[in-house]
Protein backbone atom coordinates (compact mmCIF):
# COMPACT_ATOMS: atom_id res chain seq x y z
CA UNK A 1 0.00 0.00 0.00
CA UNK A 2 0.98 3.86 -0.09
CA UNK A 3 0.76 4.20 3.38
CA UNK A 4 -0.07 7.30 5.38
CA UNK A 5 2.27 10.05 4.76
CA UNK A 6 -0.05 12.92 6.61
CA UNK A 7 0.02 10.45 9.70
CA UNK A 8 3.42 11.44 10.59
CA UNK A 9 2.02 15.00 11.48
CA UNK A 10 -0.36 13.38 14.51
CA UNK A 11 2.56 11.07 15.96
CA UNK A 12 4.07 12.30 19.03
CA UNK A 13 7.78 14.41 18.40
CA UNK A 14 9.31 11.80 20.84
CA UNK A 15 7.86 9.09 19.09
CA UNK A 16 9.48 10.21 15.76
CA UNK A 17 12.88 11.04 17.31
CA UNK A 18 12.17 7.26 18.59
CA UNK A 19 11.68 5.88 15.14
CA UNK A 20 14.93 8.44 13.41
CA UNK A 21 17.09 6.83 15.73
CA UNK A 22 15.73 3.48 15.28
CA UNK A 23 16.47 3.95 11.22
CA UNK A 24 19.74 5.11 12.04
CA UNK A 25 21.04 1.90 14.26
CA UNK A 26 19.69 -0.14 11.52
CA UNK A 27 21.43 1.61 8.75
CA UNK A 28 24.34 1.29 10.85
CA UNK A 29 23.65 -2.46 11.89
CA UNK A 30 23.34 -3.10 8.02
CA UNK A 31 26.18 -1.23 7.41
CA UNK A 32 24.48 1.20 4.94
CA UNK A 33 25.10 4.71 4.29
CA UNK A 34 21.14 5.45 2.91
CA UNK A 35 17.85 3.77 3.63
CA UNK A 36 14.16 4.10 3.90
CA UNK A 37 12.13 2.53 6.41
CA UNK A 38 8.40 1.78 6.60
CA UNK A 39 7.15 1.87 9.81
CA UNK A 40 3.47 1.17 12.10
CA UNK A 41 2.21 3.01 14.53
CA UNK A 42 0.60 1.55 17.34
CA UNK A 43 -3.00 2.63 17.85
CA UNK A 44 -1.97 4.83 20.83
CA UNK A 45 0.57 6.27 19.14
CA UNK A 46 3.16 5.73 21.99
CA UNK A 47 4.77 2.84 19.83
CA UNK A 48 6.40 2.54 16.42
CA UNK A 49 7.74 -0.25 14.68
CA UNK A 50 10.16 -0.59 11.86
CA UNK A 51 8.61 -3.63 9.40
CA UNK A 52 11.03 -2.85 5.99
CA UNK A 53 13.90 -1.10 5.23
CA UNK A 54 14.28 -0.09 1.67
CA UNK A 55 18.05 0.43 -0.19
CA UNK A 56 16.13 2.15 -2.52
CA UNK A 57 13.66 4.17 -1.09
CA UNK A 58 11.67 5.58 -4.19
CA UNK A 59 14.29 4.45 -6.93
CA UNK A 60 13.55 1.95 -9.41
CA UNK A 61 13.79 -1.82 -7.63
CA UNK A 62 17.34 -2.90 -8.67
CA UNK A 63 17.59 -6.74 -9.71
CA UNK A 64 21.68 -6.44 -9.60
CA UNK A 65 21.60 -5.89 -5.51
CA UNK A 66 19.60 -8.29 -3.10
CA UNK A 67 19.14 -6.76 0.15
CA UNK A 68 17.08 -9.70 1.47
CA UNK A 69 20.50 -11.45 1.07
CA UNK A 70 22.58 -8.92 2.59
CA UNK A 71 20.52 -8.73 5.58
CA UNK A 72 20.37 -12.59 6.60
CA UNK A 73 24.24 -12.33 5.46
CA UNK A 74 25.03 -9.83 8.03
CA UNK A 75 22.35 -10.80 10.50
CA UNK A 76 24.25 -14.53 10.57
CA UNK A 77 27.65 -13.28 11.29
CA UNK A 78 26.10 -11.12 14.18
CA UNK A 79 24.13 -13.89 15.86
Amino acid sequence: GKGRPGILKKVPEKVVRKIEQQATKTAKALDLGFIGVDVVVDKDMKKAYIVDVNMFPGLPKRRTYNLARIIVDVLGKRY
